[in-house]
Order: structure tokens, then sequence, then C-alpha cells
């Protein structure tokens, strides 16, 4: 049944949901009125039924204004609590005005009962839905094992946002929030702690993380790059998330993760290349790249490939870095 009621169509599941609520609505103001006055049916007082269906009716209303029937409930996240909870408590106030101003006759404590009627008859059997169906589909993809663990550098707003949509994929599993604000170390975001960014190599040891998830959308350049030239350092790959601008303009979703840019490394706004100048001093010449196994110098090999010199000579300390940009080279330009 449970398998039947996922798969059935949108329409068919806010049809069910509407049921549901109109129901657990008229339970809600039949309890309220009993439950007062100790009576089992609720006597046929037409002010009484009126000031009824101008609280349903706006309660409902208020519902689907608050996007409450197209929020998918297997994905839903607590917050969807909160909208009940906000159109339970407009749906009191009207109806105690309601109540008032017809002369219905209500019991003063009838809306209090009502409203906490209410909110355990529509809120609570969400949340049950919500845990059955992750427990027995597997829809919480923070206990899959085989999801990457992964380290989110930044505990701000983005992080937060960032943290509450991969909760909803099946790829990544944060294990622990970096940020240099002293602030917010020692804090937990989401149930998850938050560490002062000096710790980032003993965590990603302990967690046997390989990816640093970079979500500081209000950061400078020259915040970026540092971050990025840290995790760079700790040999671990860096994904960020879109440019705050392409979020808020919807462009780009907060998890679109993707591989840091060449901008964010330079710590200024980047200068357009001319390429008359490129092939000028690199084409059919022999180049040579110091500290080519450091994040701009990776970078320049990659460019300074595409402008065909005639050998490309790689200097780098760092005997795995020099490996890792040779073989990349290889790989991806086939030289």
């Amino acid at each position: 049944m449970l398998q039947k009621l996922l798969h059935a169509n949108r329409p068919t599941k806010r049809l069910l949901s509407l049921s549901y609520d109109t129901t657990g609505l008229i339970v809600a103001f039949y309890l309220c009125v009993n439950l007062r006055t100790d009576q089992i049916h609720i006597q046929n007082e037409p002010m009484l039924l009126l000031s009824f269906a101008a609280t349903y009716l706006i309660t409902i209303i208020t519902f689907i204004k608050l996007g409450l029937y197209r929020a998918i409930l297997r994905y839903a996240p607590i917050d969807a609590l909160l909208t009940i909870a906000i159109g339970i408590i407009i749906s009191t106030l009207i109806l105690a005005t309601s109540s008032f101003f017809l002369n219905a006759g209500l019991p003063r404590s009838s809306p209090f009962i009502f409203a906490f009627t209410a909110l355990a008859l529509l809120g609570s059997p969400r949340a049950l839905i919500r845990e059955i169906v992750q427990l027995q589909f597997g829809f919480n993809p923070q206990k899959r094992k085989d999801a990457e663990p992964v380290i989110v550098y930044g505990a701000g707003y983005s992080g937060y946002q960032l943290a509450m949509n991969l909760e909803r994929s099946l790829e990544y599993k944060i294990q622990a929030f970096v940020d240099d604000d002293p602030k917010l170390q020692g804090s937990k975001l989401r149930k998850i702690p938050i560490h002062p960014s000096s710790k980032l190599e003993y965590l990603a040891e302990q967690f046997q993380v390989e990816t640093i998830l970079l979500a500081v959308g209000s950061g400078s350049r020259q915040q970026r790059a540092n971050i990025i030239k840290r995790t760079g350092d700790a040999h671990l790959k860096t994904l960020s998330i879109p440019p705050i601008g392409d979020i808020l303009t919807g462009k780009a979703r907060i998890e679109d993760l993707k591989p840091v840019a060449i901008e964010d490394l330079l710590g200024r706004d980047p200068v357009p290349a001319k390429t008359e100048l490129l092939e000028a001093c690199i084409k059919d010449k022999v180049v040579m790249v110091t500290g080519a196994g450091g994040s701009i110098g990776s970078e320049l090999c990659r460019q300074i490939v595409r402008q065909s010199p005639k050998t490309l000579i790689l200097f780098e300390l760092n005997e795995y870095n020099l490996y890792c940009i040779e073989e990349e080279l290889k790989r991806e330009f086939k030289t």
C-alpha cells in the first residue's frame, strides 16, 4: 500500500493530503467543542458551524499559499512542520475571532484545544510517514554506506543551505564542518560539529576524506584563494558551490558542485588572455614552468599545452605533485 502511495501521481497525492487535512480539521473542531462541554455531539448552531466553515476555508487557503501541498513528503524537511504550525496558528485566530463576532458561543479555551489537536492530527502523521519511508526505502542519504565522506569548508548560511540540500543527495555524506570564525567553532550545524580550519588535515585523515566542499559564498577572492591553497597543500580535491548570483537568479542550484575555477585561485578579478600574445611566446617553443605541481603552476601547464609548445618542461620540488600534473596532462591532452 505504501508503495502504491509513493508511486501515485502528484494530483492524487495532493487530493489525498487535502482530504486528510479536511478530516483532521473536522475532528479537531469536534474535539475542541466536546472536550470543553463534555458532550458527545455538537448542537445544531448555525453561527458555530459558520465560524468553523470560515476557519476551514482560510486554513486550506493558507496551506496552499505556503506550499504545503507542493512538498514531496519523503524528502520534506522538518521545516515543513513549521508550515503546518503557521497555518494552524492562523486558523486558530480566525476561529476565535469569527466565533466572537458571530456570537457563536464557543468557550474561550476551545481555540487552544483546537490548536493543539489540529497540530497533532495534521503534523504527526506526516512526520511519522516520512520517517517510515526513509527507514524502509533508504531515502536518508546520510545513512548510506556508499556515500562519499566529505568536509564542508564554511559553516555560514551557504554551508547550512548546502548541508540541507545534500541531505537529499545520494553522493555525499558530510562528516564535519570547518570554519575560520571562532564564534562558530565548537557548535553544531544540522547536528554536525564545526571545527577550526587548523584541524582540516586531522579531520580528513580521521574520516578518510578526499574531497572538500567549499561553501563560502560571500567570501572574497583572496579568502577563497587562501582556502584553496590550504586544501591543495593537504592533497584534497576541492569542489565549490556556484556563484551566489547564479543561485539567486535560478541559473544554478547550491548543490551543483563543480571543480574550483582558475579565477578563484588568482585572488583578484581575471584579465582575459590575448591568444596572439600567448602564441607568440609559446607556440613551437620550449617552455618551462617552475612550481608546476602547485595550484597556479598546474593551471599554467594546462593553458600552455593548449598553445602547442614544442616542449613543456615541468619543474617541481614535490615529487607527488609533479607526478599528478604529469599524468593529468598525458591523460587529457595525449602528450
